[in-house]
């Protein structure tokens, strides 16, 4: 399964759009901003779109499609691929993801907690 990915869906993929997934992959939770702190770029919100409509599984959140997933075994093989062929890259998106003096990244890491809270709740209820 994991090579049919690679194959058929990663490898086809343009330069800009694998450079986009496999920084992200770190993430279990995506929104635009979220995006844009770790890729340095400005079209966080468009690319998730243009990965939802392409059916590259990715899964959205919520109704307005603010917050996204990866499919499970897609965010795996992104994981793996970006450690095995960016190590040092990793490091830096998992220190850019944790670091302090990030205020989106803060805020979307706080919303991302809050959004499992609820989540939670709800079923428990």
């Amino acid at each position: 399964m994991l090579d049919y990915l690679i194959e058929e869906v990663l490898n086809q993929q343009a330069a800009e759009v694998q450079a986009f997934l496999l920084q992200t992959a770190i993430l279990d939770r995506l929104t635009g901003s979220l995006c844009n702190a770790l890729t340095g770029q400005n079209d966080g919100q468009a690319t998730l779109e243009m990965l939802e409509h392409a059916n590259l599984f990715i899964v959205p959140l919520d109704e307005t499609r603010h917050w996204y997933r990866y499919h499970h075994l897609f965010a795996e093989l992104l994981r793996q691929r970006l450690h095995e062929t960016r190590q040092g890259r990793a490091s830096v998106l998992h220190q850019r993801a944790k670091s302090g003096t990030n205020k989106t990244v803060r805020r979307c890491i706080h919303r991302a907690c809050l959004v499992c809270l609820e989540d939670s709740c709800r079923r428990r209820d």
